[in-house]
């Protein structure tokens, strides 16, 4: 399969909140408060909202959850095959041609603003060395 990585910038600024939040605006703002209408980092609710913001984002893309792990998705169609590890704003996608791995950047381009950070070297502090050659990771 291919592997590449990619990062979903300010995740938790893309998750619209469930309920009204306020925040006491900045001194240099003036008084008064501001309604929240997205996560921040930092607010309890954010990273809850940000999980179901991607939950709905890969399904509306064909993605199911793995019953085995709520983190990692995987999509079939005919024979082409991806698989998505994600933590939190970090995601391993592995797909079975780069025709299909383009196709799942491109999903996830269209709903956020990504970085594609191609071919992983290194994920979640774990180290990926490849055999090109032999095709083995």
């Amino acid at each position: 399969m291919i592997l590449c990585q990619v990062n979903i910038k300010t995740a938790f600024l893309n998750a619209p909140l469930d309920e009204e939040i306020y925040m006491c605006k900045p001194t240099v703002a003036g008084e008064g408060f501001w309604r929240l209408l997205n996560g921040l980092y930092g607010l309890k609710q954010a990273g809850r909202q940000w999980y179901l913001e991607l939950d709905s984002c890969l399904g509306s893309v064909g993605f199911k959850q793995t019953e085995s792990d709520w983190s990692v998705y995987q999509h079939s169609q005919g024979t082409e095959r991806s698989i998505i590890t994600t933590s939190v704003n970090d995601m391993l996608i592995a797909s079975s041609t780069i025709m299909e791995s383009d196709a799942v950047i491109s999903a996830l381009a269209s709903q956020f603003e990504i970085t594609d950070n191609g071919e992983p070297k290194l994920h979640l502090g774990c180290s990926i060395e490849w055999n090109h050659p032999k095709k083995l990771v």
